[in-house]
């Protein structure tokens, strides 16, 4: 997977497009067609590769979250500017995880699902990573 980490807002979600973008160009993001932005802080987010996300099946660093969390899709409208529609939804997200030093931290913003985890799925933690 691409290392970028997932984007998320922990608070002064954009009210309406021109917020919206406004937050795209000061994040120097423009240029992408779509793009996720999930709402938690970042200790939220972090908690799906750890203790709140389990493992997709038959991957090794995909951690589902175990609790719907709110999201943001926006897609290019205007290829020249930096216009987008936005669609809120509460879902559940899968993250691409990665294990460095004593914490495992996401890398990657995968996808976004209406289902969580299965009840036998594994739990993210370290001895997945090793």
């Amino acid at each position: 997977l691409p290392k970028h980490p997932p984007s998320f807002l922990s608070q002064d979600v954009p009210q309406n497009n021109e917020g919206w973008e406004n937050l795209m160009q000061k994040k120097g993001l423009c240029n992408r067609n779509l793009h996720t932005f999930i709402v938690t802080s970042t200790t939220g987010v972090e908690n799906i590769c750890r203790h709140q996300g389990k493992y997709e099946r038959n991957t090794r660093n995909l951690c589902r979250s175990t609790n719907k969390v709110t999201i943001y899709d926006l897609n290019k409208k205007d290829q020249t500017k930096c216009r987008y529609s936005v669609t809120e939804e509460m879902r559940y997200v899968a993250l691409g995880c990665d294990w460095k030093g004593t914490n495992c931290f996401p890398v990657h913003y995968y996808a976004s699902y209406e289902n969580g985890p299965g009840n036998n799925d594994e739990q993210c933690n370290k001895t997945y990573f090793v």
